[in-house]
Parts: structure tokens; sequence; C-alpha cells
């Protein structure tokens, strides 16, 4: 179970204003850039893509493509919904407050969501849901199988260095499986930024619940921590960024985040 743990242990995110550029009120990371080679159809991007998909449509040798910096804008939002059966009566002072939080996330992801789909044509929020679950599974696979070509295909910079640092940490193989699916991925916050005159940072945060197993095996082959046959619940909300205009970046995997605290009183 702590192995599993690992997957989702992505550090809570620096509160630092990153630019004037960037017009929100939410909390930013901390600013990084990441070298990554992307073919010349990068540009016409307008959906999530695979793991194969971003592979065969934007990378290549070297020699033949140009280098771009792929910029880690910061988080423009790290609020996350308290989950219905979660909430204390709305006629109580802590579930009024949470109910008007609630509100005021599912209105800015409301417009949000109607900004990212005028910049990218044909974008479905169902759709990119279960897109980003795809992208998410690839990803707990390539950390499993110690596969970073494919971890830096998906993640950007901070999450890439998360887990590369956990890779190096571990002792033994690791073995991971999505048993199934508790309920869909579905959107439970996104929000957009205007970076220049034509440029729009978008950022969706997709929860993802499902049963999952993760096995470690030692030198010899024999599981020491884990069982396949006795999968967990594990609930995650992971965030996918992309950048439209000027430079048109695919959807990758920024981190995690957890869901928000409220401090709420035990019935006696």
């Amino acid at each position: 179970m702590s192995s599993l743990r690992s997957l989702s242990n992505f550090p809570r995110f620096t509160k630092n204003i990153l630019s004037a550029h960037i017009h929100s009120t939410s909390s930013f990371s901390n600013t990084s850039f990441f070298s990554i080679v992307y073919a010349k159809s990068l540009f016409q991007t307008k959906s999530l893509l695979t793991p194969a998909a971003i592979q065969s449509r934007f990378f290549a040798t070297k020699d033949d493509i140009p280098r771009f910096l792929l910029t880690e804008n910061g988080l423009l939002g790290d609020y996350i919904p308290v989950p219905k059966e979660k909430r204390p009566s709305i006629y109580s002072k802590i579930g009024f407050k949470i109910a008007i939080n609630n509100w005021k996330n599912a209105m800015k992801t409301t417009y949000s969501i109607g900004t990212i789909k005028r910049k990218i044509s044909g974008w479905s929020p169902k759709q990119f849901a279960l897109d980003a679950q795809e992208m998410y599974e690839a990803m707990n696979e390539a950390f499993a199988e110690g596969d970073r070509r494919t971890l830096e295909e998906l993640c950007m910079i901070n999450m890439l260095s998360k887990l590369k640092g956990d890779m190096k940490k571990r002792v033994g193989r690791y073995e991971w499986k999505k048993v199934s699916d508790i309920s869909k991925p579905r959107i439970v916050q996104a929000r957009t930024g205007r970076l220049t005159q034509s440029s729009t940072l978008c950022q969706v945060v997709v929860r993802i619940e499902q049963l999952q197993s993760v096995v470690v095996y030692n030198r010899a082959n024999k599981p020491i921590l884990g069982d396949k046959n006795k999968p967990i619940p594990v609930t995650e909300y992971v965030v996918f960024q992309k950048t439209t205009g000027d430079v048109n970046t695919p959807w990758m995997i920024y981190g995690k985040l957890e869901e928000t605290k409220f401090f709420i009183p035990v019935k006696k």
C-alpha cells in the first residue's frame, strides 16, 4: 500500500506569484522549464493524445526537428470540491461555507470550460476526462516499469522529477494494475489564464477513482509488498495542462492535488 501511495505523494504546490501576464487570483508554483522535442505538427494539436499518439506525431530524431521550451506556468487553482457524501448539512456554518466555495468553483470551471472550447475546436469535457484517465494509467504503468521515456512524454518537469526521484529510491520490481473503475472520470476544476495577447494557459483537474493493485517484488522475484488479488480503492485528482496560441503544446500531466480540507466537527 505504501508503494501505491508513492504514486500520489506529489508535493503541495508552493504559493508564489508567477507573472503579471496571468490574470488569476489563485496560487502558483515556482516557474521551471523543460526542454523537450516536438515535431512541426505540434502546432496543430487540438485534443489530448495518448502516449503512442504523442510519440508518433510529436517525437522524432533530434536532427530533423527543432527544440522548444515547455514552460510550467504555475498552478491556476488548487480548490477541489468536497464530495457530496462528505459534506455536512448546508444549514450548518461549515456546510454553508463549503456550499459557497463549491458554487464559486463551479462558476469558474464553467467559464473556463467555455474558454477551452473556444480555443480548441471540437474539445469535449467528457471525452477529455476519458482520455485523461488513459494518460494517468499510462503514467502509472511507465512508473512501475521504470520507463523514463514515456514519463518524459506524459509529465511536466515537476511531476517528472518527483517520479524519477521515487524510481531511484525504490528497491526491486514494481507491478501496477488497474482492476476496475469505481466511477467514471470527471472534471472537477478547470482554469484558464492569458499568457500573452494570443496565448492561453489551460489547466483541467480530473477526478479518477479506481481499484488498483501494486505489488513489489525482490530480486528473487518474490512479492515483498502488496497483493495483486487484494486491490485497494484509490481516488486521485490529476492536473493536466496545455497552452494554446503562439506555441500550441499537447496536454501533459502537471501534477496532483489533494481534496480541499475543511474542519468538520464530528457528531457525538
